[in-house]
């Protein structure tokens, strides 16, 4: 895979409305606001409004080359109309329906890259592989990789193929892939494609800001939006990672972007919004390089983090985010009734 293009790959999750709200229409012009800024790489999933967000991107993409754009999907997840949700599901049968759906939304041929989305307990994973190297024989896909996976469950899909790509939860202040994991990554040169890096919008300066989440918006379901954990972030953000952006001349988002680009097996990183202005900043942000003098700093910065919440609250600072086994802060989807 090329990294010439933009190193910052459009998320598609925040156009369901599951943050702020946001009309067909300005999703459309956001993502043709992208392309304007040079953006090339876009990620989505059926489950992102349950079918409505590949809808969007197929009405937003329509009469652009082809070679214009690298689109990711996911398949895994069966869209559940009557009751607006998803469960999962990657039979063989599944896999192949849930790719010709993913296609009509978005008015394709074919998808650059498909992932499972995550692991279905349900299904041996032989068979979920096997109607991947269908698709792709078929040329309905160019590569395919798994997402949301632990170590062991990747070397289990690599009993059966190749995985080349790997997409799950990563940021600045959550680790959530071990030093084990990495070797494993870098050993058979398998691609991470981190998301949530910005970790739904709290890395970055807005966070400083006293603001107050919407009533529908699912992020309140969740332990790191707790006040404790916002409290802690903010001061934290104030008083060692701000400086750094501006010693830097760059936002904070853009210094946690860059940083997280600077990481190794990383070809490009997802970072969603619903905001042009962010969008701008986050684009712009794929040229930033750091010093080695700013990478220890920042390691510095987070070091002290991991050293407060241990005096202060006798925890790990994955604990304390309220992360599981995965890393993952899971939302509550049915209290909020999203989609």
């Amino acid at each position: 895979m090329t990294t010439a293009h933009n190193r910052v790959c459009l998320g598609t999750f925040p156009l369901s409305g599951v943050y702020n709200p946001i009309s067909s229409n300005d999703a459309e012009n956001l993502i043709r606001y992208f392309f304007e800024l040079g953006g090339y790489y876009i990620d989505t999933a059926p489950m992102y409004g349950c079918g409505k967000v590949e809808s969007l991107l197929g009405k937003a993409l329509s009469g652009k080359k082809r070679e214009d754009f690298y689109i990711i999907s996911k398949c895994g997840k069966e869209i559940l109309p009557l009751h607006n949700t998803w469960t999962s599901k990657a039979s063989y049968h599944d896999v192949i329906k849930q790719c010709h759906e993913s296609l009509q939304r978005l008015k394709l041929d074919y998808l650059d890259l498909y992932l499972i989305h995550s692991p279905d307990k349900e299904t041996p994973f032989d068979e979920t592989v096997q109607a991947l190297l269908d698709l792709q024989k078929s040329g309905k896909i160019n590569d395919f990789g798994v997402s949301n996976v632990t170590l062991d469950e990747l070397k289990k899909y690599r009993e059966y193929v190749d995985i080349r790509f790997v997409q799950n939860r990563f940021s600045f202040v959550n680790r959530s892939i071990s030093d084990e994991y990495l070797l494993y990554l870098k050993k058979y040169n398998i691609q991470l494609l981190p998301y949530e890096i910005l970790e739904i919008g709290q890395l970055t300066g807005s966070i400083i800001e006293e603001k107050h989440l919407g009533k529908k918006d699912v992020r309140g379901t969740t332990r790191c939006f707790q006040d404790d954990v916002l409290h802690e972030t903010r001061i934290w953000i104030k008083d060692y990672v701000s400086p750094l952006a501006k010693k830097n001349k760059v936002t904070i988002g853009q210094l946690i972007i860059a940083w997280t680009l600077n990481e190794p097996q990383i070809p490009y990183v997802l970072v969603g919004t619903t905001k042009k202005e962010y969008l701008t900043l986050n684009l712009a942000a794929s040229s930033v390089k750091l010093t080695d003098e700013t990478k220890g700093e920042l390691e510095t910065a987070y070091k002290k983090l991991v050293e407060i919440i241990q005096t202060k609250y006798h925890a790990s600072l994955k604990e304390f985010r309220g992360l599981n086994d995965r890393y993952y802060s899971q939302f509550d989807f049915k209290r909020y009734n999203i989609f």
